[in-house]
């Protein structure tokens, strides 16, 4: 509901403790929102080396590079 700075601190704890990745996939969208695209970009990198199958980070990746 746009209190994006509210959420991450609970999505980057979520991160520490082990979170699975589609989870963190919430977290590298709120930091977009947030205006972090260079912290966004790194996360959806970090996704992409444990997700290999997925499509989502790469694709991800490409539309942040663009902006």
């Amino acid at each position: 509901l746009g209190a994006y700075g509210k959420a991450l601190v609970y999505l980057a704890r979520a991160q520490e403790l082990g979170a699975p990745p589609t989870q963190l996939h919430t977290y590298a969208h709120a930091l977009e929102k947030a205006g972090r695209l260079q912290e966004s970009l790194r996360e959806w990198q970090h996704l992409r080396s444990l997700e290999p199958d997925s499509q989502i980070p790469p694709h991800q990746i490409e539309r942040l590079l663009k902006q």
